[in-house]
């Protein structure tokens, strides 16, 4: 588990928890590897994000996050096939990111997303993928199937006090 500057483990989800601040590093960019993640860190990079197209035809968005110097890539699909999204109809353009490249500690980070779906969270006009492949220098790292989803990672995780006030070891 991870959350602002603290890393930490649970014997049971939400219980037993003991600082891994030495983990903090390698989880960090676990949280690119996520849509919103991938979008937020773009986002960050603010007037310094490039955008250019694929092969494809796709859009990639480059950019670093000036709050944790992690290099993202996202890779963003226009989509004209999807569930209704609030008062979007199936058929309007909405933009989904499909792929995310992450570059920290030296090593590349990497993740696809497919089968987006609006109905994980209940009235919240937002969709989310249920399949995602993580890949760590190219080596699988994670197959991930979705089946529920909380849009507010600070109540998803919590700081537990046993963890606050440590520091990370570098």
């Amino acid at each position: 588990m991870f959350a602002d500057q603290y890393a930490w483990n649970e014997t049971q989800e939400g219980r037993g928890a003991t600082a891994a601040m030495n983990t903090l590093n390698d989880r960090l960019p676990l949280i690119k590897l996520t849509p919103f993640g991938a979008v937020w860190s773009v986002i960050d990079a603010e007037a310094h994000t490039v955008v250019s197209k694929t092969a494809d035809g796709k859009t990639l968005l480059t950019g670093t996050s000036p709050y944790d110097g992690i290099e993202v890539a996202v890779t963003v699909e226009d989509n004209r096939n999807h569930l209704k999204l609030g008062p979007y109809d199936p058929t309007e353009l909405i933009r989904l990111p499909v792929a995310v490249t992450a570059k920290a500690n030296g090593h590349t980070w990497g993740a696809t997303f497919a089968n987006y779906r609006g109905d994980l969270e209940p009235n919240v006009w937002m969709i989310f993928p249920t399949d995602m492949k993580w890949t760590l220098d190219g080596k699988p790292l994670a197959d991930l199937h979705v089946t529920f989803f909380r849009s507010n990672p600070y109540i998803v995780f919590p700081i537990p006090d046993v963890v606050k006030g440590q520091k990370a070891s570098n």
